[in-house]
């Protein structure tokens, strides 16, 4: 005769936080110590999203709330640098590198705007012998493939996206954007 096990039987890990600590007390938040957001409701937000001040009973009263500074999962990337997805854009043409660069940045600051997570971890700006390439680094996967989409989208018929993934411990990104050689005007005058 066989048991049926039970969920009781089974050994369940240690209820664990998103920042890997264990579980913190009631009226307690964790607040990152470098880009100051707040890990409510089993996500990071930025300050000026909290929904505790209104709802929660005990902070309405006490106005005080406890707080464990810790480092949020995207400073941990930017500080060991490590990343989840990478653009890597080449041949730029050199009169829209300025307008490109600036189109990354703000793709980055409305990603950064509607959650605190998604970031730009670097835009680095290479160079050699006039082709110019731009490398960027993010904190999410899918804004790695969502960026380079939105470069073809912007720059259409100018560039050519491919898009891979890495195997799956280690769930990257890599996307690659390149732009199309200038077409020599061949007609005579």
């Amino acid at each position: 005769m066989s048991k049926k096990l039970r969920a009781a039987h089974i050994k369940q890990p240690s209820q664990r936080t998103a920042s890997g600590t264990s579980a913190v007390p009631k009226g307690t938040l964790l607040r990152c110590s470098d880009c100051q957001a707040v890990h409510e409701k089993k996500a990071w937000r930025a300050p000026n999203e909290l929904s505790h001040a209104k709802k929660d009973p005990w902070v309405a009263r006490t106005k005080e709330v406890r707080w464990k500074y810790v480092l949020c999962p995207a400073c941990k990337d930017a500080k060991e640098g490590t990343y989840s997805g990478m653009v890597v854009i080449r041949r730029i043409p050199g009169k829209i590198l300025n307008g490109l660069l600036s189109f990354i940045r703000k793709f980055g600051a409305r990603s950064r705007s509607r959650h605190i997570e998604r970031r730009l971890l670097s835009v680095q700006k290479n160079g050699k012998n006039g082709a110019n390439e731009v490398v960027v680094t993010t904190t999410e996967n899918q804004m790695a493939g969502r960026l380079a989409e939105k470069i073809r989208d912007t720059y259409k018929h100018q560039t050519r996206v491919t898009i891979s993934f890495s195997r799956e411990p280690h769930k990257r990104e890599h996307a690659t954007v390149l732009f199309d050689e200038p077409q020599e005007d061949t007609r005579t005058a």
